[in-house]
């Protein structure tokens, strides 16, 4: 089975071109690349980003549910807005399969207190946790997912971009023992360069990595083919490909 673990769903306009995907076109490219399931994520539209108020900055994730609810293929999964943990229990209580975070809408790293509600949620609920990564800024870095994930070993994080700045961060998160921690998946959506893969290859095998395409700003056919070239032993590429996302989702 081939699962994406992290895709977008909703209109991308810029310039009166709609860059974005409809369920039409992500069927299609599901169909054309042999995807059999993707997880699910509202577009983090440019005005989400500047609503003054971080309080209210709320994706559409009603949208997300009710294109998953007729569809065996599609996995919802709730982007939290960490102000609101009724939302938060809504969601888990109405089939979201996972939460995910986004620092630089919320202005909070995941590590932060305002966060342990939902990270609390994900553990009751036995769900995995996305959550955005980027080293551009510290809200965003990979290490504040391990603060959180050393803190919460029963929770399953996700690291939606991995690792970046492979001339610093590959070999700190080593010196860090980040390598080590095992409720910790790097997916591959949003990486650009293949040393990032083969590092953490290297240093988690293919047991932590997790194939994702954060289309429709990233291709399928693109990290179907890092994932290929980072190994050709059948047994890892069906791991990547699906296997630890299924195991993680329970599917």
């Amino acid at each position: 089975m081939r699962i994406d673990a992290h895709a977008h769903l909703g209109s991308w306009i810029v310039d009166g071109r709609d860059y974005g995907y409809d369920k039409n076109k992500m069927k299609k490219e599901m169909k054309k690349f042999k995807i059999d399931k993707t997880c699910l994520l509202p577009v983090g539209l440019d005005k989400l980003f500047k609503i003054p108020e971080i309080r209210k900055r709320r994706p559409d994730n009603n949208f997300i549910l009710e294109m998953c609810e007729k569809e065996d293929s599609l996995i919802p999964i709730f982007w939290v807005n960490p102000f609101n943990k009724e939302e938060i229990i809504q969601a888990l209580n109405g089939g979201f399969k996972g939460l995910k975070y986004h620092a630089e809408v919320h202005l909070i790293p995941i590590s932060d207190k305002i966060l342990e509600f939902a990270v609390e949620s994900a553990k009751e609920f036995k769900v995995p946790f996305f959550v955005h990564t980027n080293e551009s800024s510290e809200n965003t870095s990979i290490f504040r997912v391990q603060e959180v994930a050393e803190k919460y070993p029963e929770v399953n994080f996700l690291a939606l971009h991995s690792i970046n700045k492979v001339n610093t961060t590959c070999f700190e998160a080593k010196k860090r023992k980040l390598y080590d921690i095992d409720n910790i998946y790097y997916c591959t959506g949003g990486r650009s360069l293949f040393l990032e893969f083969k590092m953490i290859y290297e240093n988690v095998g293919p047991n932590h990595i997790v194939f994702s395409t954060d289309s429709p700003f990233g291709h399928p056919e693109i990290f179907i083919k890092n994932i290929e070239l980072l190994t050709d032993d059948r047994k890892e590429r069906k791991m990547i490909f699906g296997a630890n996302i299924q195991k993680i989702l329970k599917l």
